[in-house]
């Protein structure tokens, strides 16, 4: 229980936090960050499009530079090959974390790397 409520939380944050990195091509109305399968499931409506792309990001990497962390999106499945704008905003690009939610997200991989550990 104590999982699901800290995803939620983190994905309501990501949401947030990405929403306004892509303001100008787009608004995310869907976030679901996973802990257990280490997936971001999203919906993105671009501007002028009717129907949200659904998008799955499969891998991703948490850094630190300088203190701060930043998450970068590194394999997007559901991206059409005409979306490269979309592409360029969201794949590679450095996302700033604040630490809340990367403390928040800390937790969570600790957590499944010592309950993968115990089986």
């Amino acid at each position: 229980m104590l999982k699901i409520l800290r995803d939620k939380r983190i994905s309501l944050s990501m949401r947030q936090l990405l929403n306004l990195a892509i303001q100008d091509v787009g608004e995310i109305l869907y976030l679901n960050f996973d802990s257990d399968t280490h997936e971001i499931e999203m919906e993105l409506l671009l501007h002028g499009d009717q129907e949200p792309l659904h998008l799955v990001v499969r891998e991703y990497l948490v850094v630190e530079e300088n203190g701060e962390h930043f998450l970068i999106l590194k394999e997007i499945d559901g991206l059409r090959r005409e979306d490269r704008e979309v592409r360029e905003y969201l794949q590679n690009k450095k996302f700033r974390i604040p630490q809340r939610l990367f403390t928040l997200w800390h937790r969570c991989e600790t957590e499944g790397v010592r309950e993968s550990e115990s089986h």
